[in-house]
């Protein structure tokens, strides 16, 4: 399931059978919501339409909302998030490589993605956690913070990444 907009306030709500490869459902919204899945997906029940499992862009609640319906987050998604925080090309070597594991996700599964993302971390430690300081206020922040935020995504989504 997943929303697709057309303008600000318009948008194509799917519900799409992964194996036929049709919609079951769709709506017109103007703001993706997550009442709005519930209602879509309590509407395939009432159709009699059994719901084996979800896979969605990660939005916030989504995992909790549908607590007996095993749920994943796209991984393309996934890799567009990380794209967002890193660009298509990093520059220094701990993005291009974060970028690269990204990347392979397809290929992976979780055990195997997971260690190479807590080898990439290890490998990367010293240069992930460097801290900039402001002269005049000796205020300090993680110079890094678009690779933080890639990783971190990585990280706590990694047990969503994987249901199937």
């Amino acid at each position: 399931m997943d929303t697709t907009y057309f303008g600000r306030k318009f948008g194509l709500m799917v519900f799409m059978d992964n194996t036929t490869r049709t919609v079951l459902n769709y709506a017109i919204v103007s703001h993706e919501t997550n009442s709005a899945y519930k209602q879509g997906i309590d509407h395939l029940v009432s159709l009699g339409v059994d719901i084996q499992s979800i896979t969605c862009d990660g939005r916030r609640g989504l995992r909790t909302l549908f607590t007996r319906i095993p749920c994943q987050m796209c991984q393309f998604h996934q890799v567009q998030i990380v794209t967002r925080y890193l660009t298509r090309r990093p520059k220094n070597s701990a993005s291009i490589e974060l970028r690269r594991l990204t990347l392979e996700i397809k290929q992976l599964d979780k055990d195997a993605f997971v260690n190479r993302l807590d080898h990439w971390y290890l490998t990367h430690e010293a240069y992930f956690n460097e801290r900039s300081t402001n002269e005049d206020t000796g205020r300090t922040w993680y110079t890094h913070k678009r690779l933080r935020s890639a990783y971190r995504s990585l990280r706590t989504n990694s047990d969503w990444l994987f249901t199937y």
